[in-house]
């Protein structure tokens, strides 16, 4: 299987790489040029947590020049935390780490320590009293650029400024509902969205305690299921924002206009990339920061599926890598570049993370995929 993966790539991509991590990550974000990526993995068998900041191999950054020497991702720095790590972002002017694990405590790191090669501890803040034992996300603007945005249930959502080290703002919803994604509204607001346990999106607006707006069609028999839902917001600003929620239960995907976000402009079912993944706890979707029209899910089937989303959801392309190396692994997250168009980022529960861009020309439908 594996083989038969890796001489069909040849022909799929224009460009792969797989690099092995000391263990596995579902933590990434990129440093502000693209050329470096920060990597949050956690070993339960080890019980140990390490944060990384990868130089990115310039064979990917400049795949054009064929003589390059570096042809491999390498370890700038590292650090260790003593919490999981479930989510990370990267805040360049303040030249720190954010990370979030189960519960609200918030880890913040240096990238300037004076011990050089270490990624080292600052101060942990916690947004809200008692710590549900749920995941925590975690959201950055760079609009904002010392407040992030952080929580695990909607009780626990919170502005964190990080440059005081203090919360200016706390949301006043319910501590026990968990949380299944956090964003802003859109790059210039501090406004943000809530996504529940349950798939209710709730609208929330710092200058008042309460939340603002409220979607109807929740359903709570999802209470405590898991990360069950996913979602994610692009536009520069709200009069041209979207949103996209993934439900992983009802197998549908739905899209939102940001000034009338309360029902669906279109939904669709979600189309199968591969064989349904029931096991897998990460869900992941995510707009292209390049294109308009694609879009890309982990962890609801195999792999990592790359859709058009016009003039009707439609699959293009699956990065299937993770599985053909490695048959019991499931995707954990995915990232896009934020300058090189079609170049994803992915990692697996094996420690594989893997670099890759599609072909221009491996535009596949879901009747030229299954033909085979």
């Amino acid at each position: 299987m594996e083989d038969d993966w890796i001489i069909s790539s040849v022909k799929s991509y224009e460009l792969l790489h797989t690099f092995d991590l000391p263990q596995s990550a579902s933590a990434l974000d990129w440093g502000s040029s693209g050329n470096v990526m920060y990597v949050g993995g956690s070993s339960l068998e080890q019980h140990s947590n390490e944060i990384l900041e990868l130089c990115v191999p310039e064979k990917i950054l400049n795949p054009e020049n064929g003589l390059c020497s570096k042809r491999d991702f390498t370890m700038l720095q590292g650090g260790f935390s003593l919490k999981p790590i479930i989510s990370l972002k990267h805040l360049s002017p303040l030249d720190k780490l954010a990370t979030v694990g189960t519960g609200n405590l918030v880890c913040v790191y240096s990238l300037s320590s004076c011990e050089k090669g270490m990624i080292k501890h600052v101060v942990d803040l916690r947004t809200s009293d008692p710590s549900p034992n749920h995941d925590g996300y975690l959201c950055w603007n760079d609009n904002y650029p010392t407040v992030i945005l952080s929580g695990c249930t909607v009780g626990s959502a919170a502005l964190v400024d990080l440059e005081k080290n203090a919360i200016v703002y706390q949301s006043s919803g319910e501590l026990a509902v968990p949380l299944n994604g956090l964003a802003f509204t859109c790059k210039g607001s501090d406004n943000f969205f809530t996504l529940t346990c349950t798939g209710s999106i709730e609208l929330w607006d710092p200058r008042v305690k309460s939340v603002v707006m409220q979607q109807e069609n929740k359903d709570d028999s999802y209470f405590y299921a898991g990360v069950n839902f996913a979602m994610d917001v692009c536009g520069d600003n709200c009069e041209d924002t979207k949103l996209m929620r993934v439900s992983r239960l009802d197998e549908h995907i739905a899209f939102y206009d940001i000034r009338q976000w309360t029902k669906p402009v279109s939904s669709s079912f979600l189309l199968c990339h591969g064989g349904k993944n029931n096991h897998n706890k990460h869900l992941c979707a995510k707009f292209s920061p390049h294109h308009d029209g694609l879009i890309s899910i982990s962890g609801y089937s195999e792999g990592v599926g790359v859709y058009k989303t016009e003039p009707s959801l439609d699959l293009i392309f699956t990065h299937k890598g993770h599985e053909a190396e490695t048959h019991d692994c499931s995707v954990l997250t995915h990232l896009w570049h934020p300058s090189i168009a079609k170049l994803l980022v992915s990692t697996s529960t094996d420690g594989a993370l893997h670099a890759w861009q599609w072909k221009h020309d491996k535009l596949m439908t879901m009747e030229s995929m299954y033909k085979k």
